[in-house]
């Protein structure tokens, strides 16, 4: 009867690894005992990115197809399994059936030095943009441990629209929520240096670095449902409605001393002022205590300033109430009044004019 020689060859052009090949359905007519695929191709590892194995066949003359089922087993636990006819090699359908498919998978003939059925097996599109975006996720880490979080947060935001694999999008969104927080304790540390600063007045700066500090948090926290992440967004909370609320008192305490300080001023209505502030700064310490409770470097200054402006609220309403509402307008009662003046003048914090 009789064989023709032929090959066999499999290239792996994919990102994984081949670690074992198995054929089967095999018929025993077709092909020759020793040079079959069931015999040649078992067991076979083909390295990934061009890795390939050629195998001699040798096939029956007057068999019709020579057809074989073929499984290939990747690093990544993937597996395709396809069948497809030898003798396609010499003019015969290819019968070709991609029975349970991972990968993208092309056949082509080349009679260059001998019949040879070459099998090509590539990522599909959907793995390129996965590679692609793993890429994306280690250049965002490489940003990140240089704090170029800006940059970081790009790459991680390309790497999640490229990608499609569970398990990878759940780290790229974790190094993603990593690069907000850590961007947002950067700002936290800024805003501390702010505050040690008493040359000139920075709380503007303060605040629009708070709130850029409060949106970093907010989207780490979003990402990762992290007890770290939680710690800081209430941090940064506390210490926006803090100083929110002791600005509205240092307001109140300045309209107030304005007020005593007009010659012909309200006493009473000056008193009332530094009551109402008085409440506001105690409002503003609470939320600085709940602070101090959570991070004592972040929040032990706020809550001395606040508790010096308590004192100094509480002695003007006590030095008011000591003039006497009805000497307001007597000779003693001005002399104690510019005592109190000079005396509150003296009392006041460069750090918070």
């Amino acid at each position: 009867m009789g064989t023709i020689e032929s090959y066999l060859k499999v290239v792996n052009n994919t990102n994984q690894d081949i670690i074992d090949t198995s054929v089967s359905s095999c018929d025993n007519y077709d092909w020759d005992e020793n040079c079959r695929p069931d015999r040649n191709f078992q067991h076979q590892n083909i390295p990934a990115r061009g890795g390939s194995v050629s195998q001699r066949l040798e096939v029956k003359r007057n068999a019709s197809h020579c057809p074989f089922n073929m499984v290939l087993t990747f690093a990544d636990s993937t597996v395709d399994k396809f069948r497809i006819h030898q003798k396609h090699v010499f003019g015969c359908c290819a019968g070709f059936n991609h029975m349970q498919r991972a990968h993208d998978i092309t056949f082509s003939v080349s009679n260059e030095n001998q019949p040879t059925l070459i099998i090509q097996i590539a990522n599909t599109n959907q793995q390129v943009q996965n590679e692609e975006a793993e890429k994306k996720n280690r250049e965002g880490e490489v940003a990140l441990e240089t704090k170029d979080y800006e940059t970081a947060i790009k790459k991680f935001n390309e790497a999640l629209n490229l990608n499609s694999q569970d398990s990878v999008s759940n780290k790229i969104k974790s190094n993603k929520s990593q690069a907000f927080n850590q961007w947002g304790e950067e700002l936290l540390q800024k805003i501390g240096d702010l505050e040690a600063d008493i040359t000139d007045d920075k709380s503007q700066e303060i605040q629009d670095t708070l709130n850029e500090a409060l949106k970093l948090f907010q989207n780490a926290e979003a990402l990762s449902n992290s007890p770290k992440y939680q710690h800081n967004l209430t941090l940064v909370n506390l210490k926006i409605e803090g100083n929110r609320i002791f600005n509205e008192a240092n307001e109140m305490e300045k309209e107030a001393f304005v007020i005593f300080d007009n010659g012909g001023g309200d006493i009473v209505a000056a008193r009332n002022n530094y009551k109402d502030a008085l409440v506001k700064f105690q409002e503003a310490l609470k939320k600085f205590e709940d602070g101090l409770q959570l991070d004592r470097d972040k929040f032990e200054d706020c809550v001395n300033i606040a508790r010096a402006h308590i004192e100094e609220v509480n002695q003007m309403i006590d030095d008011i109430e000591r003039i006497g509402l009805n000497d307001r307008t007597s000779g003693q009662g001005n002399i104690e009044k510019d005592e109190i003046k000079t005396e509150s003048e003296d009392r006041i914090d460069p750090r918070l004019i």
